[in-house]
C-alpha cells in the first residue's frame, strides 16, 4: 500500500505541474506561430528601391471569450498582404 501512496503523490505533483505551465507552453506556441506567419508575409524588397513600400500581412491574437470557459480561448488571425498594383502612367 505504501508503493500506491508513493506513486499517487507523484501522480499529483505531476498534474499540479501540467496544470501551472500548461498556459505558459500554449502561450509560446501561439506567440512562435504569429511570429512565423509574420515573417512569411513580408513582402519582398522592390527591385531597385532597397526596402520594398508593398503593405504586409496582419497577425493578431486576442481572446475570443472568457478563459474561465476554456483555457484555449485565444485566436490566431492572420490576413495576407494584398498584391502590388500598378500605377498606370498617362504620357
Amino acid at each position: 500500500m505504501k508503493e500506491w501512496a508513493v506513486e499517487g503523490g507523484r501522480l499529483k505533483l505531476f498534474y499540479l505541474m501540467r496544470e501551472a505551465l500548461a498556459p505558459l507552453v500554449e502561450a509560446i506556441l501561439l506567440v512562435d506561430r504569429a511570429i512565423s506567419l509574420a515573417e512569411r508575409m513580408q513582402p519582398p524588397p522592390l527591385m531597385g528601391q532597397g526596402q520594398g513600400q508593398q503593405a504586409a500581412g496582419v497577425v493578431r491574437l486576442f481572446p475570443l471569450f472568457d478563459p474561465a470557459l476554456s483555457p484555449r480561448n485565444i485566436c490566431l488571425f492572420a490576413s495576407a498582404p494584398s498584391p502590388p498594383t500598378t500605377v498606370a502612367t498617362q504620357e
